[in-house]
């Protein structure tokens, strides 16, 4: 059912490389998240688009079918004004992350990216979408095992927890470190990323259940829970 042949063209550098060309599926899958004007969930809109439109990628740019993408609290500073951004002016695509599949590249980007699956936390076209250019150099390949779903989720969050116990501060044996927001999706990687260091860590949290998660999931040294431990 598809409109055009799949095919991988190889033949000029100067010309994207296409892994498949639009399908019924996809046309009727060509949809997007927007936001008209600032304010709260009210908001966002659902609207279709003519896929026809979207250009091909050029340079060290790629295609992308999006799979997933990541909900962050920062979609809503976005959504609501409170972060401005001259890259997205209105209307704009909320989200920065998620995870896709190549469908053509560049004729400067990596052609060995066709067909990869993909995740990215810097979406320059957002991604409550279906469909999206992007640069290659912004891409990380998602690994054998590791489900779209879960690339999505942790990607932004891991990379953050990462530069915080690397590079911010290198947590290791000897050390302690105070994980406020423990039982947040940053806060209990954060929090095993030390832990697996060997470092000391105190997680901060809020309430009995999320106590367990810092301790359990978080693999926290010791829990401080201010609405049960304070004063």
């Amino acid at each position: 059912n598809s409109f055009c042949t799949l095919l991988v063209r190889h033949a000029s550098m100067r010309r994207a490389r296409v892994l498949s060309c639009w399908s019924a599926a996809d046309r009727k899958y060509a949809a997007a998240v927007r936001v008209g004007k600032h304010g709260g969930p009210e908001v966002l809109s659902y609207e279709e688009y003519d896929l026809s439109a979207k250009r091909r990628p050029a340079g060290r740019e790629v295609l992308l079918r999006h799979s997933f993408a990541g909900v962050n609290f920062i979609d809503t500073y976005y959504r609501s004004g409170l972060y401005t951004d001259a890259s997205k002016p209105m209307p704009f695509i909320v989200g920065t992350e998620g995870v896709a599949s190549v469908l053509a590249v560049g004729p400067e980007a990596d052609p060995t990216l066709l067909g990869q699956r993909v995740a990215f936390f810097r979406a320059k076209e957002g991604a409550y979408t279906a469909f999206s250019i992007a640069d290659a150099d912004d891409l990380y390949r998602v690994p054998k095992g590791v489900r779209d779903a879960d690339a999505a989720a942790v990607l932004l969050q891991g990379c953050t927890a990462h530069y915080l116990a690397h590079d911010c501060f290198h947590a290791r044996e000897g050390t302690a470190v105070v994980v406020h927001a423990a039982a947040g999706g940053t806060g209990l990687l954060l929090c095993q990323m030390c832990a697996a260091n060997g470092a000391t860590v105190i997680g901060v949290c809020g309430g009995a259940e999320k106590a367990e998660l810092a301790r359990t999931v978080g693999k926290a040294t010791h829990v401080i829970d201010y609405q049960s431990d304070a004063d």
